[in-house]
């Protein structure tokens, strides 16, 4: 099969949502699939390459100046589809829902091709990041909620990384989302594992995600856990981005977790 993956960021560019997409794609092709990623340029410019045997075409950007290491792209419609004519794929996977999420909805329609959405967030994960304003927050996150439906509505498939995020999208959105687990290596941390943790520093109180990656907390620390030898390192950062790869080196704060 012939898979085009579709999103605004990708390694080098780090986030949830790249790694979760890097690795898909990897996977695709040891399992003998042909895999085209259309990407948001690290280097703003334009430029075509193929790494560990997927395909990549990286479309102009421009800096994002909310997030550290992050580059977007507007409407790269002219683009993406060239990029998907050229590849001719069986199925285009989005994993973002905004403007190359809403080019490679475009360009899948006109081609006749199905469509699968994963939504690696949730609109209050957004509305949470903006100033501590009521009424702003409830309003964004209504109008993200009203757009989430109408693009969920557009796509054959819609997937989520959780069980508590298809039930937040069935309540909200309606429709039965499909529940595909990512990123979390399941050998090192199989779901028989007890995990008890031991508070080094005070720990906001946020729901722990199942995802081993960088979480934003509301007070704009970041928590991340790191695979090391022994013991699960779970440590609070004081920066102000989640796009990092080795973590920050201001720690403010660490818990152990231990099998």
């Amino acid at each position: 099969m012939r898979i085009a993956h579709i999103c605004q960021s990708y390694p080098p560019m780090v986030s949830g949502a790249a790694l979760a997409a890097e690795r898909l794609a990897s996977s695709m092709v040891d399992r003998g699939h042909d895999v085209l990623v259309v990407a948001a340029s690290e280097r703003r410019r334009a430029y075509v390459d193929r790494n560990n045997g997927v395909s990549l075409v990286r479309v102009r950007s421009l800096r994002n100046p909310v997030r550290s290491g992050q580059c977007f792209s507007l409407l790269p419609l002219r683009e993406v589809s060239a990029a998907l004519r050229s590849f001719a794929p069986d199925l285009v996977h989005l994993h973002d829902p905004l403007c190359l999420g809403l080019c490679g909805l475009r360009a899948a329609r006109v081609h006749h091709l199905p469509l699968v959405f994963t939504a690696h967030s949730l609109p209050q994960i957004v509305s949470r990041s903006l100033p501590d304003l009521p009424v702003l927050r409830q309003t964004v996150e209504r109008m993200l909620w009203s757009y989430a439906r109408w693009f969920a509505g557009q796509c054959d498939v819609v997937i989520t990384p959780s069980q508590t995020a298809a039930r937040a999208l069935r309540a909200r959105i309606g429709g039965d989302p499909l529940v595909i687990g990512n990123v979390v290596n399941r050998e090192r941390f199989p779901a028989s594992v007890r995990l008890c943790v031991r508070n080094t520093d005070s720990i906001p109180h946020c729901p722990l995600s199942s995802t081993l990656g960088a979480s934003m907390s509301r007070n704009g620390s970041i928590w991340s856990f790191r695979q090391r030898p022994g013991p699960c390192i779970l440590s609070r950062h004081s920066c102000s981005s989640s796009g990092m790869e080795n973590g920050c080196p201001r720690s403010c704060g660490s818990v152990r977790i231990w099998r």
